[in-house]
């Protein structure tokens, strides 16, 4: 599947070409065995274990294993699939009409994107004819802007496998209830996985290091000037200035890479070299160096077994059977999971940072949850008919007799995020959305940090006293424009608003005061981990009281009410979505999403 994605001959096909089943990505997987296996022991102690556990019967040893098969991205997968290569990019075809050519019509999908639709065709066109198949890659990149997507699907992909077991004890302890503890794991290198195996290459090539020298020659022509990096126009080689170098990577491209070019020029202030490459890749730009593995596509996807997950978990419960009208359960979970993708989506699209570096993506996913509690609880009332209290069918009976209790809480940690900068530092900045930051500090250092911070200018999750912010003052009659930094924890003088709060200084600004995050440098891909910092601890409290009416022997109304976060209590949301720690950001750090506020209903239910 790779070599077929990487080889630049390689043509497109009807679906099932390689699979030998039209129709099919794959051939039809048709070994998967599933055991199951599990045992229960129930010892009866005697000696110090008897004394400590007593009474024949009431603990039982369990444990489990099995194989298991995950059928979603079965399903899933191939069908974004089909949805990305739909007109398998911009084919341009001519329409004709009593066998005279007319109009050409250009149906042009959105390239490397969800979407996956066609641009309306004006009115005026004729009915387009699409080309057979084959169409090469080389044809279809041309059409589609040096865009051109390739998914190759491995043709003997498994229906990913799981390995599953568990292994606790159980004891009751009286009052109709029983305590557990138990190991649950489970562990696949099966996952599917949808690569794009045609990352920009910006080392093998030598445009990294000729990059850099640019960039140099960059600061120094902004230097020479009196002007940070940020003011430089030119970059190419300039004998006049001390300190510049030749550029023989770029003297290789058309133009010489246009080394003085306002858009070139910003690529290289902003340290982004595989971005810039990818400039010079869509705009035919690229002649003389080679970018990437595949020259006649942009994006090579490659869909095969490969993903890498593990989950391991202690796991405690206490619980007690409906008995006399009442039951609870509490159940306790610590847990860590790792894999080498962290979407938790169906699709299985989750490029590598690098592919020559896919140990940077085995992090913890953004379904891991290191803490959980869950509890619930149902009470009856011991009021009224068949209860213990105002059974007599009197009048006080049926007025407090009926009621039940419910309640669930739930506590967990956060959604684990990360510090993140996400530009095309190595990859182009669509494969760098995970790209950690650097620090000068050690994750466990930064862990110490965060936490949650109320200041008079909003709510945050990293000691301010790590942020800088800046507030500024609009101009006014005989009140002059100004900009200064301010205190997050202190109310901003009057006047001023903040409009920035950075975690790292800008390109071509010296440190901040307690600076302890920076933006990576070309070609770096950060020194921090994925996911290792929790969010905010969430904590949420539903409760309902319900009346119960009994109709006879066999019927019943129930009116209810419910309440959902019972608390009020702001929960607050900084996933990977929220993009609070991305280091470009100019509200690093700050809170401003929450779950639900409190929410009462009522509602009636009548069984029959």
């Amino acid at each position: 599947a790779l070599q077929a994605a990487l080889n630049p001959n390689g043509v497109y096909q009807v679906v099932g070409g390689n699979s030998g089943n039209q129709g099919s990505f794959s051939r039809t997987d048709k070994n998967n065995f599933g055991p199951a296996l599990s045992f229960a022991y129930s010892p009866d102690f005697g000696g110090f274990l008897g004394s400590l556990m007593p009474g024949g019967g009431r603990t039982v040893l369990r444990g489990g294993y099995r194989i298991s098969y995950n059928n979603n991205e079965y399903v899933r997968t191939p069908d974004n699939a089909y949805v990305q290569l739909v007109g398998l990019g911009s084919q341009v075809v001519n329409a004709t009409q009593n066998g005279s050519a007319q109009l050409r019509a250009v149906i042009t999908p959105r390239p490397d994107t969800n979407a996956g639709n066609f641009a309306p065709i004006p009115s005026n066109f004729p009915t387009p004819v699409v080309p057979n198949l084959p169409i090469t890659y080389a044809a279809n990149n041309a059409l589609a802007a040096k865009q051109g997507l390739v998914w190759v699907f491995d043709p003997d992909i498994q229906i990913p496998l799981v390995h599953e077991y568990n292994i606790g004890i159980q004891r009751e302890i009286g009052w109709d209830s029983a305590i557990e503890i138990r190991y649950v794991g489970s562990r696949s290198n099966a996952i599917w996985r949808s690569i794009d195996s045609n990352q920009v290459d910006i080392r093998s090539n030598g445009f990294l290091t000729d990059y850099l020298r640019a960039r140099e020659n960059c600061r120094l022509q902004a230097a020479s000037v009196n002007l940070p990096i940020t003011g430089c126009t030119d970059a190419r080689f300039n004998a006049a200035i001390a300190g510049s170098q030749q550029t023989p990577v770029f003297n290789q491209l058309p133009s010489q890479g246009l080394l003085n070019n306002s858009t070139i020029v910003g690529q290289i202030i902003n340290g982004v070299p595989a971005d810039l490459a990818v400039t010079y890749i869509i705009n035919n730009l690229a002649t003389g160096v080679n970018f990437l593995a595949n020259p006649n596509a942009f994006v090579a996807n490659v869909t095969s077994n490969g993903g890498l997950y593990r989950y391991n978990s202690l796991q405690a419960e206490i619980r007690r059977r409906f008995t006399d009208g009442f039951s609870f359960q509490l159940n306790y979970t610590f847990q860590k999971v790792l894999a080498d993708s962290t979407q938790d989506t169906q699709q299985s699209v989750d490029p590598y940072l690098d592919n020559l570096n896919q140990r940077l993506n085995y992090a913890r996913p953004d379904y891991d949850r290191t803490h959980t509690i869950n509890g619930n609880m149902n009470l009856e009332l011991p009021f009224g008919r068949g209860r213990k209290w105002l059974n007599d069918g009197s009048m006080v009976s049926k007025i407090f007799g009926g009621f039940q209790l419910t309640s669930i809480v739930n506590i967990s940690s956060g959604q684990p995020t990360s510090i993140r900068d996400p530009r095309g530092t190595l990859n182009r900045a669509a494969r760098s959305a995970l790209q950690p930051a650097s620090s000068s500090l050690t994750p466990q250092q930064i862990k110490e940090l965060v936490g949650v911070f109320r200041t008079p200018n909003g709510i945050f999750y990293i000691n301010p006293s790590v942020l800088q912010a800046t507030a500024t003052r609009p101009a006014s009659p005989g009140v002059p424009a100004a900009t200064q930094i301010v205190d997050l924890t202190q109310p901003v003088p009057a006047g001023f608003t903040i409009t920035a709060i950075r975690g790292a200084s800008p390109i071509g600004t010296a440190p901040f005061q307690g600076q302890v995050f920076f933006l990576n440098n070309p070609g770096s891909t950060g020194n921090l981990p994925i996911n290792f910092i929790n969010g905010p601890v969430y904590f949420n409290w539903n409760a309902g009281m319900f009346r119960n009416f009994k109709m006879g022997e066999t019927k019943n109304l129930q009116l209810r009410m419910e309440v959902f976060n019972v608390t009020n209590r702001a929960n607050f949301n900084i996933g990977e979505s929220s993009n609070i720690f991305s280091v470009g950001s100019t509200s690093f750090g700050r809170i401003t999403g929450t779950f639900d506020p409190r929410i009462v209903q009522f509602g009636a239910r009548f069984d029959f």
